[in-house]
């Protein structure tokens, strides 16, 4: 049996239309006396479009790049600019893009082929289970958050039988199966490098259903990142933070006041680049943890 490397490839001279596009773009840009910028970021994205479009539909390539946006870029906190009823966040574009190429291949491509899992029963029964409770609920959609909410809940949840089922319809060699390993590893190592720091982010702000709403650095007040431990001071309502970097020799101690303003900041200095993974306060003190392990250059 051949092995499915990925949708098939329109012919070279199908490549080089996006060349002239792109040109032709830019050349409109100049005669009219528009800005120049956006048709030749255009034409160079056309350029590497028309010269790498065969490893750029490979499957190996598409599947990788998905699971790499999963792991790497997190979600409902990035999107891509555009007017549509939903954000374009950059594993949706990634898994529509897969999910087209799939359908497609699944058409037109006898290699590709779609395959039976042991785990189809239990996959079917959560999606079914997902929907007979919409409809059991259907009367509380009436709420637009919530009906926003429960959709993009579904949405998020069908993508995973897509991306399931298209990895397995063209994953047929231990190579393949290799090659996905070393990719969620590989990109596991560096999520999990970022994630020993906690601190050092600025904080997210959520609405009643716990949707991202922004990013906050309390009105400008924040000086850097802000931690995933405060303490709340039950008498001024003050919320205590200790706030550590891989880069300081400091761990800076911010207290942020009920206006939801920073009031003032202290930087106390450590040893070495101390890994503080939490902190206390009491009646009296603020309590750091001056622990052993420490950020050291490699």
């Amino acid at each position: 049996m051949r092995e499915a490397r990925g949708v098939p490839a329109p012919s070279p001279a199908a490549a080089v239309w996006p060349i002239f596009a792109g040109l032709g773009a830019l050349t409109w840009a100049v005669v009219a006396g528009q800005h120049t910028r956006p048709a030749a970021m255009l034409l160079l994205a056309l350029l590497v479009f028309s010269v790498g479009y065969r490893w750029i539909f490979a499957w190996p390539t598409l599947i990788g790049t998905t699971i790499l946006v999963i792991l790497w870029i997190p979600i409902r906190r990035f999107e891509l600019p555009g007017s549509l009823p939903f954000s374009l966040e950059p594993y949706r574009v990634m898994i529509l893009v897969l999910g087209l190429c799939w359908v497609a291949s699944l058409l037109v491509d006898r290699r590709v082929q779609l395959r039976r899992t042991p785990i189809d029963g239990p996959l079917l029964l959560v999606v079914l289970v997902a929907a007979a409770s919409v409809a059991a609920n259907s009367g509380r959609l009436a709420d637009g958050a919530v009906n926003d909410s429960v959709w993009k809940a579904m949405l998020f949840l069908v993508s995973y039988p897509i991306f399931f089922y298209a990895v397995v319809s063209v994953t047929k060699t231990y190579a393949d199966v290799e090659r996905l390993v070393r990719i969620f590893v590989a990109g596991g190592a560096v999520v999990a490098l970022f994630a020993i720091v906690e601190a050092g982010n600025l904080p997210v702000e959520l609405d009643a259903q716990l949707e991202t709403v922004a990013r906050s650095n309390f009105g400008g007040t924040l000086p850097a990142g802000f931690t995933a431990h405060p303490k709340r001071d039950p008498k001024t309502d003050e919320l205590w933070a200790a706030v550590y970097s891989p880069i300081a020799n400091a761990i800076q101690v911010v207290v942020v006041g009920k206006d939801g303003r920073v009031r003032r900041t202290v930087d106390v200095p450590t040893p070495g680049s101390v890994m503080v993974h939490d902190c206390a306060i009491t009646e009296k003190y603020f309590v750091l943890l001056d622990l052993p392990v420490v950020f050291t250059p490699g």
